[in-house]
């Protein structure tokens, strides 16, 4: 387990007054590519890792985050101040080895960025949302308020059915195996944890809404949305 906590006193701080942070700040993110700083010559494009990944950040309005990054998951909180600054205040990470050597250096230069974070800024763009994290010095993580949509992984390999659904969701492997199954609400909040008989997911007791199924494989996390109705 590692558990870093960072107290940074002093950073960007050209104001010393808090403002309110935009609360489009607040939902889950998928990462798009990351780089720490500029000790490393090129970022890490998600949609060039392979076996493929789905790493987030999920930023709840209480200043609390979770998020996993190809194998590992991690939480932490954050500390806003003048306007745009946040600081990572506290972060802790499960630490086991993924066994593929490109998936351990992207979750060490991944969770390296997140432990450091600064100024952001949120845009749009075509399809949703764009949130950009720069870190000192010359880093930067872009993230997006949908499902990157660049591979045809997540596409082929999972399904799920029905959609909408009033009880249960099943879940149609093509015999990947599945080693965890979390349902997670739009506002980040995990809602169900499900660590065995993958293959139907009861759902009836969730409030009816949008939700997103994270599906944990053997190639990687793979997300669904689903509509409870």
């Amino acid at each position: 387990m590692k558990n870093v906590v960072f107290f940074i006193l002093i950073f960007f701080t050209l104001s010393s007054f808090a403002q309110d942070p935009n609360p489009d700040l607040f939902q889950t993110w998928y990462l798009h590519s990351v780089v720490q700083s500029d000790a490393t010559l090129n970022p890490y494009v998600v949609s060039e890792i392979t076996p493929e990944i789905s790493p987030t950040l999920i930023i709840n309005s209480n200043l609390e985050f979770t998020g996993i990054g190809a194998c590992n998951e991690f939480s932490g909180l954050l500390n806003l101040n003048s306007g745009s600054g946040i600081i990572t205040a506290e972060f802790t990470s499960t630490d086991v080895d993924c066994n593929i050597a490109i998936h351990n250096s992207f979750e060490a230069e991944y969770f390296g960025y997140l432990e450091i974070m600064s100024i952001y800024y949120i845009e749009s763009d075509e399809e949703g949302l764009v949130l950009s994290i720069e870190t000192p010095p010359f880093g930067f993580g872009v993230f997006k308020n949908y499902t990157l949509s660049n591979t045809q992984f997540e596409q082929n390999l999972i399904e799920i059915y029905p959609n909408p659904s009033h009880s249960i969701v099943h879940i149609e492997t093509h015999n990947l195996p599945i080693y965890k199954v979390e349902i997670y609400h739009l506002n980040g909040q995990k809602v169900k944890s499900i660590a065995s008989d993958f293959e139907s997911i009861e759902i009836s007791n969730l409030t009816s809404g949008l939700y997103i199924m994270k599906i944990s494989t053997e190639r990687g996390i793979i997300n669904k949305k689903f509509i409870k109705e």
